[in-house]
């Protein structure tokens, strides 16, 4: 999988968005993975929210919101998708369970 974009959450600079060559986003808290570090024989990172919404991939247009801790992106299935994971940011968990809102444009 190759990583696109990455973006930071302004309220918590722990918590990051990515991009990938797949319809999800990957929210990360880059604290909390098990090879941070670099540590040698470390576990794989793996993501601690996949949010879906994207029916093709989402590679690139990905911005994270200033005052809220919202996740917006636009996708080659010419559909814009808001996220909320303000619910997840303490607790971050490995379900795709966050609200989205979905707008197509022709």
């Amino acid at each position: 999988m190759k990583l696109n974009r990455i973006r930071e959450l302004p309220q918590n600079s722990k918590i990051v968005a990515t991009h990938t060559d797949s319809p999800d986003v990957l929210i990360w808290d880059v604290e909390a993975q098990p090879n941070s570090h670099a540590v040698l024989g470390a576990a794989e990172s793996r993501p601690d929210l996949i949010l879906t919404g994207h029916e093709e991939n989402a590679e690139f247009a990905l911005a994270m919101c200033r005052s809220e801790p919202f996740v917006l992106s636009g996708g080659k299935d010419k559909s814009v998708v808001l996220w909320s994971i303000h619910d997840h940011i303490s607790t971050l968990a490995t379900d795709s369970g966050s609200e989205s809102l979905k707008i197509w444009w022709d």
